[in-house]
């Protein structure tokens, strides 16, 4: 009976865990496009501005399907010591951005201080999520960055 009886507690202790994590916020990734990813999906949910095709080409996943989902142009307010982040413009707008067709972008170059950010209704949350596309100084990779409005 003992023998049996632990391998049905350890399914049931990881069904319990998975089933709590899956309820967890979304996770969301942005990186350069490259082949690599280009090779991992069939097909992607795009933005492209009008204009010379110059700037980077981001790309954007997730773990979860994320409900209306925003690309929007970044405008700021210096404070005492702080930056405020507040939408300016939306770009485009979706009502699903599923996990197996992540969104891709082409944007101005980063700058210091970052000029477009994505929202997205979070259901873990309860409620819209604003981050800002930036850039780390250290490695130049993207940077997603969470502010509130």
């Amino acid at each position: 009976m003992r023998s049996v009886t632990a391998p049905i507690l350890a399914l049931m202790l990881a069904l319990s865990l998975a089933a709590c994590l899956g309820g967890g916020p979304a996770v969301v990734r942005i990186d350069y496009m490259s082949d690599e990813i280009r090779a991992r999906y069939d097909s992607f949910t795009e933005y492209a501005p009008e204009g010379d095709g110059s700037g980077t080409q981001a790309v954007i996943w997730t773990d979860k399907a994320l409900r209306d989902f925003q690309l929007f142009e970044v405008d700021y307010d210096l404070g005492d010591d702080e930056i405020y982040f507040f939408t300016k413009q939306i770009l485009c707008r979706f009502d699903l951005l599923p996990p197996e067709q992540p969104f891709t972008a082409r944007l101005p170059d980063p700058e210091t201080i970052p000029t477009h950010g994505i929202s997205y209704y979070d259901e873990a949350y309860g409620d819209i999520r604003y981050f800002t596309i930036g850039w780390s100084g250290e490695d130049n990779s993207l940077l997603l960055t969470e502010f509130t409005v």
